[in-house]
């Protein structure tokens, strides 16, 4: 067999790879369009609620300010991404959706990642909103660090199986909808999210290293004050690779 050959099959087939994965997200951003506003309104509204009423309850304690920002950001990125991955799941799931994509030539994955991109850019205005009021309005300090972005991407990739498997499995959009937001504030409050970890019990710190969001809001933390956290960058990683075999080896595109 001529190498040449070999090498271009590999080169056509990333190539239409690359490609099927570009068309699914320019349907999704198609879609963005049409209810960007009320996305962008249903991101906006809790965290930068709850950014000021912590705000109040701890000004006189600046240790406590850079989690009071970083946490809204990990709670506006879980309301963007896992939240919306489920209850958008659960709709297509109803709506025997899947059925449709089942007979495309793509992987689980890229339908995943797609949504997850659109969820990811719905989310970003929030999370820039929060940064220039607590720089700007709250005058916390913060630096960011180019690994910002990186961690933004794998925090939602790192969730992304339990929304993907929340929607697949639900009953229809309605239990869909009401099994993540039980899931939200588990993942978020019961991590070292909003509240320093030495200040968290000792059980609640024990369960909390299974929770991604404890190392979203440490690489948070760390982008946000002009450096990086390597350890919870690559545990973030490890979390995203879990997400796509399960997503890939678990996820049905058929259920009855």
């Amino acid at each position: 067999m001529n190498p040449n050959n070999i090498n271009e099959e590999y080169a056509n087939s990333y190539k239409s790879a690359i490609m099927k994965q570009v068309y699914l997200i320019r349907a999704e951003l198609l879609s963005f369009r049409l209810n960007w506003k009320w996305s962008l309104i249903i991101v906006l509204i809790t965290p930068i609620s709850m950014l000021f009423f912590l705000w109040f309850l701890f000004k006189d304690k600046p240790e406590y300010l850079l989690h009071v920002v970083t946490g809204n950001m990990v709670l506006s990125l879980v309301t963007g991404t896992m939240l919306t991955l489920g209850q958008e799941l659960g709709v297509l799931k109803q709506l025997r959706g899947f059925d449709y994509y089942a007979t495309l030539p793509i992987r689980k994955i890229n339908l995943i990642i797609a949504y997850l991109i659109r969820a990811t850019l719905q989310t970003l205005p929030s999370m820039i909103v929060i940064l220039l009021l607590g720089r700007f309005v709250l005058h916390i300090p913060i630096s960011i660090h180019y690994t910002f972005i990186l961690v933004v991407l794998l925090s939602g990739l790192s969730l992304s199986a339990a929304g993907a498997f929340i929607g697949i499995y639900s009953k229809d959009a309605g239990h869909a909808s009401i099994l993540t937001q039980v899931l939200q504030p588990l993942v978020v409050y019961l991590a070292p999210v909003f509240i320093p970890v030495e200040h968290m019990p000792k059980l609640l710190n024990i369960v909390s290293y299974a929770i991604p969001t404890r190392y979203v809001a440490n690489a948070l933390r760390a982008s946000c004050s002009g450096t990086y956290d390597l350890y919870s960058l690559n545990t973030l990683l490890i979390f995203s690779i879990i997400s796509i075999i399960l997503i890939e080896n678990k996820m049905e595109w058929r259920m009855k």
